[in-house]
Order: structure tokens, then sequence, then C-alpha cells
């Protein structure tokens, strides 16, 4: 299988699945929001507002007129990139960077668009929650509203990495036996 995509409410172990999937199976990751994030850094935003902690990403920042870091993601990403310039743009720039790569994982599948990408490309789209309550998270913008996002396996990530790693491989299992 070409991609996976990776949908899920924050902090349900995305990223971990994401270098579970680099690691033990060889997908490289390629975030859609990876050029998104080196533009705020150009601002010279800290890194760690950026790929660090839930609390880190939502420190508000002189920068942003107090706002976070998230808040300038999600609007920069939203409001700015699917509405001003086309629903497609940021889907565009990483299938530029995704084709360098035999197998890739992004670990930050926001809208069906971008699920749809990775069924195009041969791929599916795994969603990965801690327990009931991410299934009832109210979303505080569209980019969180995971739900809204067709998934083709669901994995309930209450346990360990190692657990993770189980379950990830029982989806591929039969994928990889076809590659």
């Amino acid at each position: 299988m070409r991609c996976i995509g990776i949908i899920g409410p924050e902090g349900a172990g995305k990223t971990t699945a994401a270098r579970i999937l680099e690691c033990v199976h060889g997908y490289q990751r390629v975030p859609f929001a990876a050029p998104l994030k080196r533009m705020i850094e150009a601002l010279g935003v800290d890194p760690k507002h950026l790929y660090g902690t839930p609390a880190d990403k939502a420190a508000p920042l002189a920068i942003f007129g107090g706002k976070s870091a998230r808040h300038a993601m999600q609007t920069l990403g939203t409001e700015w990139g699917r509405v001003c310039i086309g629903d497609g743009f940021w889907g565009d720039a990483w299938e530029v960077e995704a084709d360098k790569y035999s197998r890739v994982v992004a670990d930050d599948v926001r809208f069906p668009n971008e699920a749809e990408r990775m069924r195009r490309r041969g791929g599916i789209v795994i969603c990965i929650v801690r327990g009931a309550a991410d299934a009832t998270r109210k979303p505080r913008h569209a980019s969180e509203d995971f739900l809204a996002v067709p998934f083709d396996h669901v994995v309930v990530n209450d346990g360990t990495v190692e657990q993770l790693a189980d379950a990830l491989a029982h989806i591929l299992a039969p994928h990889l036996a076809v590659a």
C-alpha cells in the first residue's frame, strides 16, 4: 500500500502511529501541514509551538497578537489556504513531496478531500482514538472535525505503544501481502 492517512483528535497518538509505520514498515512521514509549519517557522516562531505538546501549541504568542500557534496554523490552513486560495491547495503541495517516496503516511489528515487523495493513490485512512471520550469530543475548528472524514479502520489506542504497533500491523497485513 502506497499511502496511509491518519485521522483522530488531538493527543490520540497519530504521530506515534506514523513513527511506527516509518520505523517498522518503511513509510516516509509526509504531513499535509509541513509547508504551513515551515511558513510559520519563517516568522521566527519557536518550533516547540508547532511540533510540541498540546500546551505548547496552545500558548499565546505575541507575534500572533496573543493568539496561539495552533490558531495561526488553523486559520492559515483553512481560512487562507483552503478558502482564499483553493480547497485543494495543501493537498497539491503535499503531493509534490509525497511523490518523492514509494510509501507515505500523513498523520494529519483533516478533511474529506485529503482522505480521498489517499484513496486515489491506493491508500487507506486509519482513525485513531483514545477511548469513548474522543468520539464525543466537539470540534473547536473545522480542521478538528475528524468524524467528518471517511475512514477505513479504527484503532482504539488505550494501551501500550507495542499494542498500537500490533493493531497497525494487523490492519496492514492483508495490504502488504498483496503489495
